[in-house]
């Protein structure tokens, strides 16, 4: 007989799926503000942050399939949208780090029953830091900007 996730570690993973689901669709919306904006790069950005955030979704419900739990994670809320380019970046950073907290506080909670999800789940709190790290730095230059057109061209030309 094969091994099955625990429920606990199960509803974990699920929920951290719905709120990838819930990064790329405002990721999405972003890209759309930022394009309405006729800030192409970064609309251009913002889609590829969407489009990388479904890939964290598809790993985690793949993991979630290989070991036996086929999961269809609840549908996250409408993203709420804020008005300006640094109200977004903002927002941002706030919704890494907080899916930061949450892979971490799973990967400790399990860091003694299931090392293979542990294991797992460290690419995950790898590249939180780095998005948080990415969204400090985003903020940071558009303040030092004067108007979001020269962040767009000078900026977020470099990171699409």
């Amino acid at each position: 007989m094969t091994k099955s996730l625990a429920p606990d570690i199960a509803q974990a993973l699920s929920e951290r799926a719905t709120s990838e689901m819930y990064a790329s669709n405002f990721y999405r919306s972003a890209s759309g503000w930022a394009r309405n904006a006729g800030l192409s790069n970064t609309a251009k950005y913002f889609a590829n942050e969407a489009d990388q955030e479904q890939v964290h979704l598809s790993l985690l419900l793949d993991y979630l399939a290989d070991w036996n739990v086929p999961t269809i994670p609840a549908l996250p809320p409408p993203c709420d949208l804020p008005n300006t380019l640094g109200e977004i970046l903002q927002y941002a950073y706030d919704m890494e780090y907080k899916l930061g907290e949450d892979y971490n506080t799973t990967r400790l909670a399990i860091q003694h029953t299931d090392l293979f999800t542990y294991d797992f789940l460290e690419f995950y709190t790898k590249r939180q830091t780095e998005a948080i790290i990415e969204y400090n730095d985003l903020i940071k230059k558009h303040s030092a900007s004067t108007m979001d057109l020269w962040f767009d061209l000078m900026v977020m030309d470099a990171e699409a």
